[in-house]
């Protein structure tokens, strides 16, 4: 209402664009952009760019704008003005990778109307402009040139916008440096699982056999939800990306219980517990068969308090059994807290 009411008394509304000069080589749009909810996710671009709803565009508050888990599609409205004489060419990066669909209105040179490029976690990779784990679109802007650009977005995950604009080669030594994180990440997991596996051969101690799962599970999370695996390893898995989330996430909860249930001998030691646990990994296990029949939304709704209640259940039990005078636990109270504390985040995050 209130930005009609401004419009109608004749005043300019607009925020000014965002100036691109040679000062910088990478631009958080976070606070330039505009944003438009489309609770029925039916809006086209005819109506966003319509007069009813282009004064309803809010600019928003927040470096980063996170909505949780949301049924409504998002629109944002970009205006950016080029006063670099030497790049013609930016690149437009999505930071958040497991977005489903994302439609870039791009407006026509020289005429009216816009170009779409749809793109998504769940879409083709041969539809990105570049083929990289993040979404990415190529942006043509002569200099000296002003240009609205739209974006629409559509998340069965949670809604979430870090968008950066970037130089073309500022950006792909930040994709090569942010690899070779990735790279090294999974490679540590890969060696801590053949390790743990090879003990568990040796020794046939079942403790080793779920940490050997839970470090496997671990490894197919961050394949999918990152989208290396998309990218660098099965180009066709976006078409059941989903489901490899959903039931990676299931098994994380799974194998972290019952390592800790093995562990700490919960059965004999704390029978309460155990049972609660048992509870939690038939819950964990019917959350991840649920991916063939229930949205993915739903479920991931679900998945983000049900993983918050793992954890610290978990750390809660290992504490207690700490203090009732089972001394190795100490062991896993230092092996769990890095972990525990950082995936807890990641789901609050979220």
């Amino acid at each position: 209402w209130w930005a009609r009411a401004y419009a109608q008394e004749g005043d300019d509304a607009e925020p000014e664009p965002l100036v691109l000069s040679g000062d910088r080589s990478e631009y958080p749009l976070g606070l330039h952009m505009e944003l438009l909810e489309d609770p029925g996710g039916e809006l086209t671009i005819e109506d966003v760019t319509s007069p009813e709803y282009a004064v309803q565009f809010s600019p928003s508050q927040e470096e980063v704008p996170n909505f949780g888990f949301i049924d409504s599609a998002y629109w944002v409205r970009l205006r950016l003005h080029d006063e670099n004489p030497d790049i013609d060419n930016w690149l437009l990066e999505l930071g958040f990778n497991n977005m489903h669909f994302v439609d870039l209105y791009s407006p026509v040179p020289d005429g009216e109307g816009f170009t779409v490029k749809q793109t998504g976690a769940m879409r083709p990779t041969s539809s990105r402009d570049i083929l990289h784990p993040k979404i990415v679109f190529e942006l043509t802007m002569p200099d000296q040139s002003e240009q609205t650009y739209y974006l629409r977005f559509k998340n069965g995950a949670p809604m979430t916008l870090p968008l950066t604009l970037w130089q073309p080669v500022p950006f792909f030594v930040n994709a090569t440096q942010q690899t070779a994180l990735n790279v090294l990440f999974l490679g540590i997991i890969i060696g801590l699982l053949g390790y743990n596996l090879f003990l568990y051969i040796s020794l046939r101690d079942v403790n080793y056999l779920y940490l050997t799962l839970l470090l496997g599970s671990i490894i197919l999370y961050d394949l999918s939800d990152t989208g290396l695996m998309e990218i660098y390893i099965a180009p066709e898995s976006y078409r059941f990306m989903q489901h490899l989330v959903t039931l990676s996430s299931a098994a994380i909860m799974i194998f972290l219980i019952l390592f800790n249930d093995s562990f700490l001998s919960l059965k004999a030691n704390f029978p309460a517990v155990h049972r609660l646990n048992l509870i939690l990994v038939g819950f964990a296990l019917l959350l991840g068969l649920a991916t063939f029949i229930a949205r993915y939304h739903n479920i991931a709704v679900i998945f983000a308090p049900t993983l918050v209640v793992v954890l610290v259940t978990t750390m809660v039990t290992v504490f207690i059994a700490w203090r009732r005078g089972f001394h190795t636990a100490r062991f896993l109270v230092i092996a769990w807290i890095g972990l525990l504390a950082g995936i807890l985040l990641f789901v609050l995050a979220r």
